[in-house]
């Protein structure tokens, strides 16, 4: 999966199809690792294990954040800003935590230095039969950010 939106990137196909994804599973990697003691948690943590996405529309930083917590309730980060503003309406729609799982626990290459997690989830449905409509990413209001 390209990190620049390029080819291969869930938010490329997004940007250009239906305005509906949900039910689409879709993996990217946890950001904001490194903040306020998070590398101890990761060092805890193993692929396969369960953790849950929480909408924080209260987030000063961020009214689209989605932060990343383990079943403990201990935060492991966030969704990168850009993919937490097109997931931010589903999410809301769907009034909940999101279960995803963990893929992969990354770097750790040498002494020191940073890990980083990877995340598999399944964007929420808005109700029984049909997934939340959403808006292009060029049509999401700014405002929201």
């Amino acid at each position: 999966m390209s990190q620049n939106g390029g080819p291969g990137h869930w938010l490329s196909g997004f940007q250009r199809a239906s305005s509906n994804f949900g039910g689409q599973e879709i993996e990217t990697k946890v950001v904001g690792v490194t903040f306020e003691n998070r590398q101890s948690v990761i060092r805890q943590m193993r692929a396969g294990e369960r953790v849950y996405l929480c909408r924080e529309p209260d987030n000063p930083h961020d009214r689209n954040a989605i932060r990343v917590e383990r079943q403990t309730g201990e935060q492991v980060g966030y969704i990168a800003r850009h993919e937490a503003a097109a997931l931010a309406l589903a999410f809301d729609a769907y009034g909940r935590p999101i279960a995803a799982v963990v893929t992969a626990i990354t770097g750790a290459t040498y002494h020191d230095s940073s890990l980083g997690v990877r995340i598999r989830f399944t964007v929420p449905e808005a109700g029984e039969n049909h997934g939340p409509v959403m808006p292009a990413l060029d049509e999401i209001d700014d405002e929201r950010m």
